[in-house]
């Protein structure tokens, strides 16, 4: 085998698996550009398994404005990301715009009590909460660094938020301190481990990559492995403030060697 695998028992990446237009645009944004021979775009299709996916996804990024097809003074075509697909990616994919957002030091609480026979609405609240990025200190009590007002005048007007939950503004919680809290509301011990863990398979693959020359399909599989795996390691990743950053956290590496692999993949490309 040429790349060590990232086997996590608490991963699936079948599961976790992006679209393919999150990793083409991901992929474009971090190497630069991508030749569009027939060769190159062969190698797409089969490095993601999903060829007829590429293909739309690509249709569809352009379609957007958000990659363009320049060709010039003769040179093969590329492909590149606009300013305006730099702005579509995904947070996770930029995750420094929001590592360097400044905390003004409030915490903002939403606390609800659905009734039993309200079980389903409950639980899409849940899901909408955590897609947020909030924290559940407990089951009905869930917490953000970031103003949620506007998110919670949105709810209230679309699904009677205001009937069952209280937004609730905090500078301190008495008797933790802004770290505890974080370590209490998110599964921040569980991040840093699966942190540590990609680390030490990418650290290991990019020595493998850049050590001799590898099979244009090899390296594919890499990237489509290795994109798989960042996706599933920054799913649960609340992204916070710096400032609140626990002291065994270690998301800028992760996205320091994320982004180094994908260079290094298209310059053997």
């Amino acid at each position: 085998m040429t790349w060590k695998p990232f086997h996590h028992p608490d991963l699936s990446l079948k599961v976790i698996r992006r679209q393919a237009s999150a990793a083409l645009l991901d992929f474009l944004a971090e190497t630069g550009v991508v030749l569009m021979t027939r060769g190159r775009s062969l190698l797409w299709g089969q490095g993601f398994k999903i060829p007829t996916s590429y293909r739309m996804a690509m249709c569809r990024l352009r379609k957007q404005g958000l990659i363009a097809y320049r060709r010039a003074g003769g040179q093969p075509p590329v492909l590149q990301v606009t300013a305006k697909g730099e702005e579509a990616r995904e947070a996770a994919a930029r995750p420094e715009r929001l590592w360097q957002r400044k905390w003004k030091g409030a915490w903002h609480l939403l606390s609800y009590d659905i009734p039993e026979k309200s079980r389903t609405y409950r639980d899409h609240l849940r899901w909408f909460l955590s897609t947020q990025r909030m924290g559940m200190l407990q089951h009905s009590l869930w917490i953000s660094p970031d103003d949620i007002r506007a998110e919670f005048h949105d709810l209230a007007q679309a699904a009677a938020l205001d009937q069952y939950a209280f937004l609730f503004e905090a500078r301190n919680v008495l008797g933790r301190s802004d770290r505890e809290i974080v370590e209490r509301a998110w599964p921040m011990e569980r991040i840093a481990k699966l942190q540590g863990w990609y680390l030490s398979v990418y650290e290991e693959n990019f020595n493998r990559l850049i050590a001799r020359p590898h099979a244009p399909a090899e390296v594919f599989e890499l990237g489509r492995e290795e994109m798989s795996a960042y996706a599933a390691v920054m799913r649960e990743d609340p992204l916070l403030p710096e400032a609140l950053h626990p002291a065994a956290y270690r998301g800028p590496q992760v996205a320091e060697l994320h982004r180094r692999m994908l260079r290094a993949i298209g310059e053997r490309l």
